[in-house]
């Protein structure tokens, strides 16, 4: 939280041991959830930041309930009938080499959901069967009717030496996707590489906190 006007009343919960223990084991979330109850008839205000740079992104889960998120993206949801599940990813492949690990989190409600997103967003909506191929740590979230494969990315060369990696994730439509150009991943390895080359000497004097 980055402030909140005095009439909020905060407050903590798990939201069931079974819900607790999705976010906290699979979605990269924390065991408990915050909640800011407004007892008022007047409106109240609360701003909250994301953990790392990043921009906030609303997402209305009323047309998009059961939707796939990255783990750490999810911030904030309004109301209290928002939950957390899981299901599986269609492939030992898939689960090995599509970012998403065994299992995908997927979110459901009926309000407004806040994703934390790093440098440039894009949002598209793929039509049926069509495709889009990205960088598996750029996948930010995507329609549950959007199906996750994966595919090479070409050549010996291209692996090693493209900086592409073995493997792309590939998205296929119908539904939504929203890809971002700085995940969370990505920024920590920015951040280590720029801390090394400070530590050898060719770069800056400062260092970097998270």
């Amino acid at each position: 939280m980055a402030y909140m006007t005095p009439d909020l009343a905060p407050d903590v919960d798990v939201g069931g041991c079974d819900q607790g223990l999705k976010r906290c084991c699979c979605a990269g979330e924390s065991l408990f959830r915050l909640h800011f109850v407004n007892e008022t008839d007047e409106v109240q205000q609360v701003g909250l930041t994301p953990n790392f740079p990043a921009k906030i992104v609303p997402v209305d889960l009323a047309k998009y309930d059961g939707m796939v998120f990255n783990n750490g993206a999810f911030l904030a949801a309004l109301g209290s009938d928002w939950s957390v599940d899981i299901k599986r990813v269609r492939s030992m492949a898939t689960c090995c080499c599509g970012g998403q690990g065994l299992f995908m989190n997927t979110l459901h409600g009926s309000g407004t959901v806040f994703l934390a997103a790093g440098g440039t967003v894009m949002r598209k909506e793929l039509k049926a069967g069509e495709q889009l191929v990205v960088e598996q740590n750029t996948v930010l979230a995507f329609e549950h009717t959007v199906d996750l494969d994966i595919r090479k990315t070409g050549g010996f060369l291209v692996c090693c030496c493209g900086g592409m990696g073995l493997f792309n994730a590939v998205l296929t439509g119908p539904g939504f996707v929203m890809v971002h150009s700085m995940g969370l991943s990505k920024l920590r390895r920015s951040l280590a590489v720029a801390g090394g080359g400070g530590q050898n000497g060719s770069g800056g004097g400062g260092s970097a906190a998270e």
